[in-house]
C-alpha cells in the first residue's frame, strides 16, 4: 500500500504564484528528506482531494448519521457514485444521501478524515513520516500564501 501525504490550500480556488511553488516544494524537501517523491499539482477547477482507502466514513450535515464507506456494502456504492458525480460537477455537485434522503452539496459532506477541494496541491509520496505538525502546516501555509490542509491518502499500489 502507497501512501501520500497530500497538501492544500483551505481555499480551493487559491493558486499561488510561481515563485511560491518552488518554494512550498523546496520547503517540504526540507521537511520529507527520504519522501519518495515531492509533487506539485495545478487544476482548472476545483478537485476532489481523497483520502483513498483511509478514507473511513462520510457524515451526514443534516441528521448528523455516520456512514462507513468501506464496508463493501450499500454505503459503499453510494459513496462511489457521489464520487463520480463530482468528477462531473465538482465541488457543487448535488448529492442525496442514503441516511434521510437530504440532498446536499459534495462540498458540505464530513468526512473522516477530513478532506477537501483544491485547484492546487502538493502531494508528498510515501513521506518516510507522519504528517505535519500544526506549526509545519502553518509554516507551509506562509509560503503558499494561504492557510493549508493535509490529507494522508492511501491506495492500493
Amino acid at each position: 500500500m502507497s501512501e501520500i501525504l497530500r497538501i492544500h490550500p483551505a481555499d480551493p480556488q487559491h493558486h499561488p504564484d510561481p515563485a511560491q511553488e518552488e518554494a512550498v516544494v523546496d520547503l517540504l524537501r526540507d521537511l520529507f528528506p527520504h519522501a519518495a517523491e515531492i509533487a506539485r499539482h495545478a487544476y482548472p477547477r476545483p478537485r476532489y482531494v481523497d483520502a483513498g482507502l483511509a478514507l473511513e466514513a462520510v457524515t451526514c450535515s443534516r441528521c448528523a448519521r455516520e456512514l462507513p464507506v468501506a464496508n463493501g456494502d450499500e454505503t459503499e456504492a453510494w459513496w462511489l457514485e457521489a464520487l463520480g458525480r463530482q468528477g462531473d460537477g465538482g465541488p457543487e455537485a448535488e448529492v442525496a444521501l442514503p441516511c434521510c434522503g437530504a440532498s446536499q452539496p459534495f462540498r458540505a459532506l464530513l468526512t473522516r478524515p477530513a478532506t477537501g477541494f483544491a485547484i492546487f496541491e502538493v502531494q508528498v509520496c510515501d513521506p518516510q513520516a507522519p504528517p505535519l505538525i500544526a506549526d509545519r502546516l502553518a509554516e507551509v501555509g506562509l509560503t503558499l500564501g494561504s492557510d493549508c490542509r493535509q490529507v494522508v491518502a492511501r491506495y492500493e499500489e
